[in-house]
């Protein structure tokens, strides 16, 4: 993933396929966040920042679940800290409330936040590239495809020179190529995060790659 670590972001698929349910102290902590800030929290996860260090300072990060909900929380370029504040101080009231132990652990978090979205699409976006980027390139090499790349669920097809790449526009065969990847997305998309028409998919020519950036793929992506 991201951002999140493996355990984390299955859980809260698990969460959200209704497999598991939130620990109480969670519950009322997303019913409150909802009524205070309407964002929707879909997980949480709470550790050791610095596992072993004499500060023991902890982390609470919470799962959001779309990107306007993340930047919601900002202010400026920076979390808002008097948001992040209330969501500490209303944490360990509940850590209280609910008595539990190491009482201190719950004391001046550090909040953090995730788009979960963001997370999910990245997961669907790499699994569907690993099953069929090479059934793809190989089925359409003899329309001159060169490669395919995915960068930040964002596919590139390359084809081998500009002309291939107008030719293959007018006679359909781009369209059907992001249909096939859309296709394989869409089956392992459970939770339906992209669409048609979210799904990015980029064309272009290992002839431009080589002109203009050398054949160098880092300058082509810092471009």
């Amino acid at each position: 993933m991201i951002l999140v670590d493996d355990n984390t972001y299955y859980e809260t698929l698990e969460i959200l396929r209704g497999d598991k349910k939130l620990p109480e102290i969670f519950i009322e902590l997303k019913q409150w966040l909802y009524e205070e800030y309407d964002i929707h929290a879909y997980n949480f996860e709470f550790k050791e920042i610095f596992p072993n260090s004499p500060a023991h300072k902890f982390r609470l990060y919470i799962m959001l679940q779309s990107r306007d909900e993340f930047f919601s929380m900002f202010k400026g370029y920076t979390y808002d800290s008097k948001k992040q504040k209330a969501i500490a101080d209303k944490l360990f009231d509940l850590a209280k409330k609910y008595n539990l132990e190491s009482i201190s652990n719950y004391k001046d978090v550090f909040v953090a936040y995730v788009d979960f979205l963001d997370e999910m699409r990245f997961d669907y976006f790499k699994q569907a590239y690993r099953l069929i980027r090479k059934p793809l390139i190989e089925k359409y090499q003899i329309y001159s495809v060169w490669t395919l790349f995915n960068r930040f669920s964002q596919l590139t097809v390359f084809y081998q020179n500009e002309i291939n790449g107008k030719t293959n526009e007018f006679i359909g065969i781009s369209k059907q190529i992001k249909d096939e990847f859309y296709e394989t997305l869409h089956m392992l998309d459970e939770f339906n995060v992209f669409t048609y028409d979210n799904f990015d998919v980029h064309f272009d020519s290992k002839e431009n790659l080589d002109n203009k950036f050398e054949g160098n793929l880092f300058y082509y992506w810092k471009s």
